[in-house]
């Protein structure tokens, strides 16, 4: 893993790569040279191609107890592209899947936008179902959320008119 393997990792796909800090893929490089730390990371990688046998128990799962999701999700990652997010609306379908102009780590270019949408998505899980917003994202690419409400302060303003 070379760091310019791990830079690629961050900065491939974000809409603008200046908006990474280095530090990350520098802290991560550090980290990796500890002894014993690469051959862990190669192993968790390698294993990886245990987890599509294990998709059709995590889809029962969500098919049976139908949990409160909210998936963000980098429109322009290349490891895990677009088209394995919304397949999670066959099995959960009141999931908010957010679609973003980022790559693979969406947070570190997007955390602000991400962490609305955690603040606005756990506010609404304690809303009755009958005001609880429109679980669904815009369209790709997108960073805003289309449920009516602008910030969690707005939604539970309509929560105490009611």
């Amino acid at each position: 893993m070379s760091d310019a393997a791990l830079e690629f990792n961050y900065v491939h796909g974000a809409a603008d790569p200046a908006r990474i800090d280095p530090d990350s893929w520098l802290l991560q490089s550090t980290l990796l040279s500890r002894p014993g730390n690469k051959d862990a990371m190669l192993d968790l990688l390698y294993d990886y191609r245990t987890n599509p046998g294990l998709y059709p128990r995590w889809h029962e799962y969500f098919r049976a107890h139908q949990p409160p999701t909210l998936i963000t999700w980098g429109g322009r990652d290349e490891i895990f592209p677009e088209a394995g997010a919304h397949p999670y609306r066959n099995d959960l379908p009141r999931a908010e899947i957010a679609i973003l102009d980022a790559g693979h780590f969406a947070l570190e270019d997007h955390a602000d936008v991400i962490a609305r949408h955690i603040s606005r998505f756990t506010a609404a899980l304690a809303l009755p179902v009958s005001i609880q917003p429109d679980r669904v994202a815009p369209g790709p690419l997108a960073g805003g959320v289309n449920d009516g409400y602008s910030d969690v302060g707005a939604c539970l303003e309509h929560v105490q008119r009611e």
